[in-house]
Order: C-alpha cells, then structure tokens, then sequence
C-alpha cells in the first residue's frame, strides 16, 4: 500500500511538470496534453477544493489554447477529438 501511494504521488508530480510544457500548436501535442491532464483528473482528491480548482483551471487553460490553434489552422478540431479518442482520455 505504501508502495502504491509513493507511486502515485510520483505520478501526480510528473504529469503536474509535463502540463505545464503543453505544445498546443499540433494536434498530437494537444492530444498529449488532453490525456494527461485526464491522468491527472483521476488522482485528485474531489474532496480537496484547491487540487480540484487548480485541475479545473488546468483543462480550461488548455481549452483555450486548443481553440486558438483551431482558429489559427494549425489543426482541426475533427484531428484534435479523432486523436483524443483513439487513446482512450477524452
């Protein structure tokens, strides 16, 4: 149990680090960025109102920065969801 614990504490810290390095500008990089910020979702605590706050904040950032790069043409929105759901985190 403890093991498990550090492990997803491990995790939680490594996909925080990775969300703030998003690369919106391609389909693949917002995809990447979708899926962890779901990785993450399942280990915050519902419970702890700054973690869901700080989550929620998180998921709105990147979807503004997924809608720019769709108005700019880096990407559709049809590439961005295809993407998202082949993997399973949308």
């Amino acid at each position: 149990m403890k093991k498990l614990l550090i492990a997803s504490i491990i995790s939680m810290a490594f996909l925080s680090s990775c969300v703030g390095e998003c690369d919106t500008s391609t389909a693949e990089g917002a995809a990447n960025c979708q899926c962890e910020l779901t990785d993450e979702a399942e280990f915050v605590d519902q419970t702890d109102e700054a973690k869901s706050k700080e989550l929620s904040d998180k998921i709105i950032k990147l979807n503004i920065e997924i809608g720019k790069a769709i108005e700019a043409g880096n990407y559709t929105y049809e590439e961005f969801t295809k993407l998202v759901g082949d993997r399973n985190c949308m």
